[in-house]
């Protein structure tokens, strides 16, 4: 798969880049202390970026294994700053929070 592909695969099953799932990120926390968040993540495989956006691992897990499903590779959630600005191009897949 292409990535413009699996961005579209991504958008299909996370929802919409750039979505967030609280305007406001400390309350959400509050509300859902148990819950491994990762706010402004990037969503990569190891062909580079595919997503973007806040992405609450406990409550999407199974979104997430269906879209490594879905591609045939696996797909890994990085903070904010290890997949853009001078990472965009080499997302630093070693440094995920999680693997899928």
């Amino acid at each position: 798969m292409t990535l413009d592909e699996s961005y579209m695969k991504a958008q299909e099953i996370l929802g919409f880049a750039g979505r967030m799932v609280s305007a406001d990120k400390s309350s959400y926390q509050l509300r859902f202390p148990n819950n491994v968040v990762v706010f402004n993540s990037n969503i990569c495989t190891a062909a580079g970026k595919i997503w973007f956006g806040d992405a609450d691992l406990t409550r999407d897990e199974d979104k997430f294994k269906a879209l490594a499903e879905a591609l045939g590779e696996k797909v890994y959630v990085l903070r904010e700053l290890d997949g853009r600005f001078d990472n965009e191009g080499s997302p630093l897949l070693d440094r995920a929070v999680a693997s899928f």
